[in-house]
Protein backbone atom coordinates (compact mmCIF):
# COMPACT_ATOMS: atom_id res chain seq x y z
CA UNK A 1 0.00 0.00 0.00
CA UNK A 2 1.39 3.04 -0.80
CA UNK A 3 2.12 5.77 2.04
CA UNK A 4 -0.49 8.80 2.26
CA UNK A 5 1.37 11.99 2.13
CA UNK A 6 0.49 14.30 5.06
CA UNK A 7 -1.80 17.51 3.46
CA UNK A 8 0.29 20.14 5.36
CA UNK A 9 0.84 23.45 3.12
CA UNK A 10 2.78 24.75 5.78
CA UNK A 11 -0.23 27.46 6.18
CA UNK A 12 -0.79 26.08 10.12
CA UNK A 13 -3.57 28.80 11.61
CA UNK A 14 -6.28 27.23 13.73
CA UNK A 15 -9.83 28.75 13.73
CA UNK A 16 -11.86 28.90 16.99
CA UNK A 17 -12.56 25.36 16.39
CA UNK A 18 -8.97 23.73 16.44
CA UNK A 19 -9.02 23.45 12.13
CA UNK A 20 -6.20 24.06 10.50
CA UNK A 21 -6.92 26.90 7.49
CA UNK A 22 -4.52 25.03 5.20
CA UNK A 23 -4.95 21.43 5.36
CA UNK A 24 -8.54 21.10 7.07
CA UNK A 25 -7.21 18.80 9.47
CA UNK A 26 -8.15 19.01 13.40
CA UNK A 27 -5.43 19.89 15.92
CA UNK A 28 -6.11 16.26 17.01
CA UNK A 29 -5.40 14.89 13.51
CA UNK A 30 -2.47 16.75 12.93
CA UNK A 31 -1.08 15.65 16.32
CA UNK A 32 -1.96 11.81 16.01
CA UNK A 33 -1.13 11.63 12.13
CA UNK A 34 2.38 9.73 12.84
CA UNK A 35 0.44 7.16 14.75
CA UNK A 36 -2.31 6.76 12.28
CA UNK A 37 -3.14 3.87 9.88
CA UNK A 38 -3.00 4.46 5.94
CA UNK A 39 -6.21 4.15 6.05
CA UNK A 40 -6.52 6.44 8.90
CA UNK A 41 -4.69 8.85 7.18
CA UNK A 42 -6.71 8.83 3.76
CA UNK A 43 -9.96 9.21 5.94
CA UNK A 44 -8.18 11.95 8.01
CA UNK A 45 -7.01 13.74 4.58
CA UNK A 46 -11.13 13.18 2.74
CA UNK A 47 -12.18 14.96 5.92
CA UNK A 48 -10.08 18.08 5.76
CA UNK A 49 -10.97 18.43 1.92
CA UNK A 50 -14.50 18.43 3.34
CA UNK A 51 -13.68 20.68 6.14
CA UNK A 52 -11.58 23.31 3.75
CA UNK A 53 -14.90 23.14 1.51
CA UNK A 54 -17.79 24.02 4.36
CA UNK A 55 -14.88 26.73 5.63
CA UNK A 56 -14.52 28.00 2.63
CA UNK A 57 -18.58 28.55 1.51
CA UNK A 58 -18.48 29.89 5.31
CA UNK A 59 -16.39 32.48 4.68
CA UNK A 60 -18.13 33.77 1.20
CA UNK A 61 -19.18 36.79 0.75
CA UNK A 62 -22.86 36.55 1.28
CA UNK A 63 -23.70 37.84 -2.21
CA UNK A 64 -20.91 36.21 -3.92
CA UNK A 65 -22.55 32.98 -6.17
CA UNK A 66 -20.80 29.76 -4.94
CA UNK A 67 -18.30 28.11 -6.96
CA UNK A 68 -19.33 25.05 -9.42
CA UNK A 69 -16.91 22.47 -9.25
Amino acid sequence: MDKTASPCVRNCTLNDQDICLGCGRTLTDITSWTKMSEADKAACVARGRDSLKHLNRLSRPIDEPPQKG
